[in-house]
């Protein structure tokens, strides 16, 4: 009867990439081959790498090899952990908040605590940068539920506000009259906070 360890390092290299990173800790201590096989493979490696730097594997990468993936990971993870900004700069927040907040692309927003503004800042990328940040706002009519942004490609701001709607005044006795919420949606050029769109 053929024993597991006989079976080819491919299959052995298959089944164990199956197993949890514990299992395949306590593989590797149970006999010398395991240890060697478990050792030797990208593929096994890879995946220990994975769970233990909280990645996932990317699928767009399917054309690289087990081990070029290995290192392109490991250069990733050690980056990560040397990790250190270039430079601080501190900017005071004058204005009270709510709760609706973004930071993306370079640039800061921050919602006012009346729901009627939209602060911004585009943020310093060298220290050496002469203007000191500056806070635009945005005001509005309506109260703002929610943001998006579109910076990276295309320096944009979507503002989604909400108000009650009443309808026109009705002269039927027996019609109710009902009120609504009324969703706005603005798309503003973040640079300038300038309107591009509103509907």
């Amino acid at each position: 009867m053929p024993l597991f360890l006989d079976l080819p390092d491919e299959i052995l290299i298959q089944t164990i990439s199956c197993l949890s990173l514990r299992d395949i800790h306590s593989c590797q201590l149970t006999c010398f081959k395991l240890n060697a096989i478990i050792k030797g493979s990208p593929e096994i490696q890879y995946q220990q790498a994975l769970e233990i730097n909280g990645f996932e594997d990317n699928p767009d990468s399917s054309h690289l090899s087990p081990t070029e993936k290995l290192e392109k990971l490991k250069r990733s993870a050690k980056a990560w952990r040397k990790v250190k900004p270039m430079f601080s700069h501190t900017v005071p927040i004058t204005n009270p908040t709510s709760g609706i907040y973004d930071l993306t692309g370079g640039a800061y927003l921050l919602g006012g605590l009346r729901r009627l503004d939209l602060h911004t800042l585009v943020l310093p990328e060298a220290e050496d940068e002469d203007a000191e940040p500056v806070w635009k706002t945005l005001t509005v009519e309506e109260s703002i539920v929610d943001i998006g942004v579109c910076i990276d490609e295309h320096d944009l701001v979507v503002v989604v506000t909400s108000c009650v709607a009443i309808p026109p005044v009705l002269t039927y006795p027996d019609t109710e009259q009902k009120q609504g919420i009324q969703r706005s949606i603005r798309i503003q050029y973040l640079p300038t906070i300038t309107p591009v769109f509103h509907w």
